[in-house]
């Protein structure tokens, strides 16, 4: 079966589209992430006080041991020696990191953004 040439437009720009997004998407997420990293050093700059020391990292997939690296040494320098972050995933989050530090949140997902705008 031979596709008119309209179809083939439409289909390319699926393609196109999906490739976009996907994109769009790896950039949103690092900067997310590196989002939720500034605020976890600015609460240990202001040295904010939090009532527990346990910290939680959930993200939609694995974090990357970069970013590994720098919230354990932010988690060091913050709250001493001792605190090892635990890392969650939850695929429902879509993006970013959620940081809990003994009941305070740092929310910096993407369902979470998406809710915002679509909220207003």
């Amino acid at each position: 079966m031979v596709l008119s040439f309209f179809a083939k437009v439409i289909i390319l720009q699926v393609i196109v589209i999906s490739i976009i997004i996907f994109i769009l998407k790896i950039i949103l997420d690092k900067r997310l992430i590196e989002s939720a990293i500034s605020e976890m050093r600015l609460w240990q700059q202001e040295g904010r006080k939090v009532n527990d020391s346990k910290v939680i990292v959930i993200s939609h997939k694995e974090v990357h041991p970069r970013y590994k690296e720098r919230i354990h040494r932010i988690t060091y320098d913050y709250l001493g020696e001792g605190h090892q972050p635990d890392y969650r995933i939850d695929k429902s989050i879509l993006g970013g990191l959620i940081i809990l530090i003994g009941n305070e949140m740092i929310e910096c997902s993407l369902k979470d953004r998406l809710n915002q705008a679509f909220s207003r």
